[in-house]
This record gives structure tokens, sequence and C-alpha cells, in this order.
């Protein structure tokens, strides 16, 4: 009897999805896809308003020097890296970046150099950029790692490459603990070492 009962008992089928239903999920998809490619081969910093590079980036610094920083990209941070010259890696809003691009601006142009490269990487991090992770793999071995593994650059970070070697990697301010601020920790003594310390490794630079 139960059997027959069941029987009699019409199973409802699902309702299939309508057509419309079906093309704007696959539109969806195809938005998705498009944006994370999009985002993760972007080049994220470009100079101000289309302003020169040195307006630009006292701008975004608000400062007032003659600066000889040059805005790159991902692909050509890491081109530096992997050749010749000098990298700042930092972003505006870290307020220890201003002033140690300062000190880093003035005895590079001390020593005759034309160019420092400047790689604002903050929303490149922000989305695992390819061109980030792939200059954070170049560094490695000189990056802050975290207790659960992750391995980042921090701002500001400057390095001096030379024929491809990384013969310089600095990041003194980009973790600094406690309430101190960037005005109490740059004592004289504290700019006259860091100068001292860009002048030594800018002589091996230079050959």
């Amino acid at each position: 009897m139960l059997s027959k009962s069941m029987e009699k008992i019409k199973i409802k089928e699902k309702p299939k999805m309508p057509t419309v239903q079906k093309v704007l999920y696959i539109i969806w998809f195809i938005i998705m896809v498009y944006l994370f490619i999009i985002l993760g081969t972007k080049d994220y910093h470009v100079p101000i308003n289309k302003l020169n590079d040195k307006d630009s980036f006292n701008k975004e610094y608000n400062l007032n020097i003659d600066n000889i920083f040059v805005y790159k990209n991902g692909k050509e941070a890491l081109n530096i890296l992997n050749s010749n010259g000098i990298l700042f890696m930092a972003y505006p809003e870290n307020i220890w970046s201003d002033e140690y691009a300062t000190i880093l601006n003035r005895i590079c142009k001390k020593y005759g150099i034309t160019e420092i490269g400047y790689y604002n990487f903050k929303a490149a991090r922000s989305v695992s950029n390819r061109d980030y992770l792939n200059i954070v793999n170049r560094l490695k071995s000189y990056n802050f790692v975290t207790d659960n593994g992750v391995s980042n650059i921090y701002s500001p970070t400057v390095v001096f490459a030379k024929n491809g070697n990384i013969i310089y990697y600095d990041n003194e301010t980009s973790i600094i603990k406690g309430n101190i601020t960037p005005e109490e920790y740059w004592t004289n003594s504290k700019i006259l070492n860091k100068e001292a310390e860009f002048e030594y490794y800018l002589n091996i630079y230079l050959g």
C-alpha cells in the first residue's frame, strides 16, 4: 500500500532558469574575470594631473625641493633591480616617507646622481599585482616577513642595484614601533648617520 501511494506522489521538477537570467549570469561572470585581469596587471601610479615628475612628487609629498625622482611602474622598477639604478619605494600617505626622501635626494644630488626611480606600490600591494609580487620575490632575502610567513615591501624602502646585484637595501623607518613621530626620530645625529650611510653605498654604486 505504501509503495502504491508513493507512486501517486508527483515529484515536482525544479523550474528551469529563464534564458534572460542565464545570460545575465554569463555577462556578470565575464565582467568579474575582466576586472580580475585588469587589477592584476594595472600600473597604479602616475604623476598627479600630468605634472612633470619633479612637481608631481613635490605635490604628493608636500615638499618644495629640487628633486630628481622619476616615476616608475612595476615593470620599470623591477628592471632597475635587475640592472642598475636607485629605487625609492614608498607612498605619500606614509608619514615616514617625506623626510627619508628629502635626505636621499640631497645626498644623491651631492654625488651627481641625476635620477632616483620612484615606485608607489600601495595600490599594487593591496590587490597583489603581478609586477609587485615579482618585485617582492626579487627582494625576498631582504624584506620583512610576518609571523605567518608573508613577505611584503613597506614604506619607505630604498634599493641600490648595480649590474643586477643588490648592493644596498634600507627600510630603517618602514616599521617603527611606539608613538614616536618622524620629527622626533630624525634627530640631527640620525640624519648625519643616514647621510653617511648613503654616501658609503653611493661610492660603491659609482665604483
